[in-house]
């Protein structure tokens, strides 16, 4: 499996690709509450391929994960007293990580979740949320 930025080329597949995970998810209680082109909606994804921050894992040509990782996050966030503080742009947070359900149970959200670390780390980053 490798994982790499997702390229304006991959739209439509990446898109199908969280098509597939809401469908795959359903209404169990594991649903993350995600709707088809609602979120993440085509711009969230268009935006997020265009500025360099959606990465998908793939298995050859299978998109079988993807995640979104910038600085951005909800005012929400805000409220929160994190136990470590700082800036935005020390800050790294992860969205929309999906796994494709014919590839769960292979630790395929464990080595995004890792590459997500590694990235933070090469950037200086003080933490992930």
């Amino acid at each position: 499996m490798r994982i790499q930025r997702a390229n304006s080329i991959q739209f439509q597949p990446v898109r199908a690709f969280y098509h597939a995970v809401i469908d795959g998810v359903g209404d169990s209680t594991d649903s993350v509450g995600w709707k088809k082109d609602i979120y993440p909606s085509p711009d969230f994804l268009k935006n997020s391929i265009r500025n360099g921050e959606l990465y998908i894992a793939a298995e050859g040509e299978t998109i079988v994960g993807a995640f979104v990782l910038n600085h951005q996050y909800n005012s929400e966030y805000r409220t929160v007293q994190w136990p470590t503080k700082a800036e935005d742009a020390e800050i790294t947070v992860i969205h929309a990580l999906g796994v494709h359900p014919a590839h769960t149970g292979k630790g395929i959200a464990k080595q995004m979740v890792q590459f997500a670390v590694d990235f933070a780390r090469e950037h200086q980053q003080k933490v992930i949320r």
